[in-house]
C-alpha cells in the first residue's frame, strides 16, 4: 500500500502515495497563498494607520486655524470697540465745538 522500491532508476510509490503527496504540495501552496494575504492585510492595516495618523494631523490643523479664527475675531471686535470709542468721542467733541461756536 504505502510502500516505496527501489528500482535501479528511481523511487517508486504507489498511486495512493502520489495522491497524498500531490494534496502535500496544494496544502502548501495555500499555506503561502494564506502567507501571502496575512502580508497584504499587514500592509493594509499600516496604510490605515497612516492614514488615521494623517487624519488626526488635519484636525489638528483644522484645530489651530480655528483658534486663530477665534483670535482674529476677538481682534476685530476689539477694533469694533475703538471705532465705537473714536466715534463717541469725534460725536461728543463735534457737539461740544458746534454748542461754544454760536
Amino acid at each position: 500500500m504505502y510502500t516505496v522500491a527501489y528500482k535501479g532508476e528511481g523511487i517508486r510509490c504507489s498511486p495512493l502515495c502520489n495522491v497524498i503527496l500531490a494534496i502535500a504540495f496544494a496544502d502548501l501552496a495555500i499555506a503561502f497563498l494564506d502567507l501571502a494575504l496575512a502580508f497584504l492585510d499587514l500592509a493594509l492595516a499600516f496604510l490605515d494607520l497612516a492614514l488615521a495618523f494623517l487624519d488626526l494631523a488635519l484636525a489638528f490643523l483644522d484645530l489651530a486655524i480655528a483658534f486663530l479664527d477665534i483670535a482674529i475675531a476677538f481682534v476685530d471686535l476689539a477694533l469694533a470697540f475703538i471705532d465705537i470709542a473714536i466715534a463717541f468721542v469725534d460725536c461728543t467733541y463735534s457737539q461740544t465745538k458746534n454748542r461754544y461756536e454760536k
